[in-house]
């Protein structure tokens, strides 16, 4: 660049913030987004500090306390990660990609902007991209929001050009909101320089082997194989953020990265944290192969909810002997019904063949259900309690039913707000910070048909169903159940659930006996 000029830079990925009886950190993961706009921004020159408010203290944790509820965060606290920043940076940038985290999220961003007045605040990821207007509304003084692949964006921003040249971005000029025109999606993500690690605390994920999707026991990085999901579930809100472009990356590249990982970090397991890792049959039964003849000491896991339905029973066994134990299938439903006013576009039969061929292949596999949907009617979730049923019957090892909840971004979202069922204020921040992972402190059904008691009883019902049936069926299973617990070994999400709580209790009771 003619006109470059090297800038400080901060880039900050904030805590987890979950309903108080969730505290535990034992489900964290590096922040692989955080690392890919670090590596971006070095890659041209610049001076970046990273901040991982999660990874720096992953066993701290503290209330916040809202209108009518309590909130655990987990990680440092608002005033560490402000004594933390470099007071020379140029720009400060955030990672804020959950929406129920924004309720405490924005408290930390504007005493940024307050005791950083010289620097230029930057907002990006999945919440910022949705709710632009919002969050530039309730955070005055920001210098610009990035909507959605932020790498190519902030690089833009830090180099010193004018918003008003930037697409891509929403900022707030003369008191006016400004929506800069739509920036396409890299025809190549392989082009992204690799994320780059230094200065964040991947030791601290590594020593305690921790992962958000990964085994305990294992050492496990988290990698990109693709950007991007073709499809367009009315819950989700990949389109606002990613678009429906689903884009590999060049196979070469993503094993020289795994090897340098290797070296480096000394990983045995691969987290990939894709949207959809699974689309092209190809791409996949390529990469498979090339684990196979680079015979690496590695185990990978895939994203959840791919849609590894359509995969063949040559694929599924590649995907295994090339090292990757687990599969999660995402039906959402056992109802046809549910499913076409969702737009998931799922055979159930196809799916449940290829369960049972995974298992018979030696795979842990693992389901996701919603229950509450828009529109959903109870004979719809009951059709769902009979899918689990036979889900268990064929040897699924985990099973996990959520309350519907509906994301900014999403098209439920939009549906739900036109039709005056969604009101954007403090206490739908507060429904959406209490009613992740299934806390029903705040929980609402938003299906006309499920009243608020029976859609928590159908939840919390239908795991419990699941797991006494798959017991029933396979008591052999207990057992398994204790040894891995007690080893430290767990596998499946249910053993990883037992053992995140007595982590988190272990943990309490220590600092409780401390004081």
């Amino acid at each position: 660049m003619n006109n470059f000029s090297q800038k400080a830079i901060c880039l900050i990925r904030p805590q987890y913030v979950l309903p108080l009886e969730h505290f535990s950190g034992a489900y964290s993961s590096p922040p692989l987004g955080l690392a890919y706009l670090s590596g971006t921004l070095k890659s041209i020159g610049h001076v970046v500090k990273t901040i991982d408010a999660i990874g720096e203290d992953l066993d701290q944790y503290f209330k916040f306390s809202t209108s009518s509820s309590t909130l655990s965060v987990i990680g440092l606290t608002n005033e560490q990660i402000i004594q933390s920043i470099p007071k020379d940076s140029d720009y400060i940038g955030l990672s804020l990609m959950f929406s129920n985290e924004w309720i405490h999220h924005k408290h930390l961003v504007n005493l940024i902007i307050k005791d950083f007045p010289y620097s230029k605040v930057i907002l990006g990821g999945e919440h910022t991209t949705a709710e632009y207007e919002r969050v530039l509304d309730e955070c005055p003084g920001l210098y610009a929001c990035v909507l959605g692949e932020g790498e190519q964006i902030i690089a833009d921003i830090c180099s010193g050009t004018e918003r008003a040249n930037i697409s891509g971005i929403a900022y707030i000029e003369q008191e006016r909101l400004i929506l800069n025109e739509n920036r396409p999606r890299l025809k190549s993500i392989t082009k992204i320089p690799w994320p780059s690690w230094d200065g964040i605390p991947l030791e601290n994920y590594l020593e305690k082997k921790l992962g958000y999707n990964s085994p305990q026991g294992k050492r496990s990085v988290p990698m990109l194989a693709s950007r991007g999901c073709p499809y367009q579930c009315t819950f989700c809100s990949n389109k606002a953020m990613w678009t429906t472009r689903w884009v590999p990356r060049d196979i070469d590249d993503l094993i020289d990265e795994i090897k340098y990982n290797l070296r480096n970090f000394n990983m045995e397991h691969i987290e990939f944290h894709d949207l959809t890792a699974v689309i092209n049959k190809q791409w996949t039964i390529d990469f498979c192969r090339r684990l196979l003849e680079e015979d690496l000491p590695i185990t990978w896991s895939m994203p959840a909810g791919t849609r590894s339905e359509a995969l063949s029973k040559e694929v599924l066994s590649l995907i295994y002997q090339s090292g990757c134990k687990r599969m999660t299938y995402a039906p959402e439903s056992g109802s046809e019904e549910t499913l076409k006013n969702m737009k998931k576009k799922v055979n159930l039969k196809k799916m449940i063949l290829s369960i049972r061929t995974a298992l018979k292949l030696g795979f842990n596999v693992k389901v996701h259900m919603i229950m509450g949907a828009p529109k959903q009617k109870k004979r719809e979730v009951l059709q769902s309690f009979y899918f689990l049923l036979k889900l268990a019957f064929y040897g699924v090892h985990d099973a996990s039913c959520y309350a519907y909840s509906p994301y900014p971004g999403t098209e439920d979202f939009e549906y739900l707000k036109k039709n005056n069922q969604i009101i954007i204020d403090d206490n739908y921040d507060e429904l959406l910070a209490n009613n992740v992972y299934n806390s029903f402190k705040n929980v609402k059904s938003w299906s006309e048909h499920i009243p608020k008691q029976l859609l928590i009883f159908m939840t919390l019902g239908g795991s419990a169903f699941f797991y006494f049936f798959q017991f029933l069926f396979r008591p052999y299973r207990i057992i398994t159940v204790i040894y891995r617990i007690s080893t430290k070994t767990s596998f499946t999400t249910f053993e990883l659930a037992i053992s995140s709580f007595l982590y988190g209790f272990m943990r309490d009771r220590k600092k409780t006996i401390k004081s």
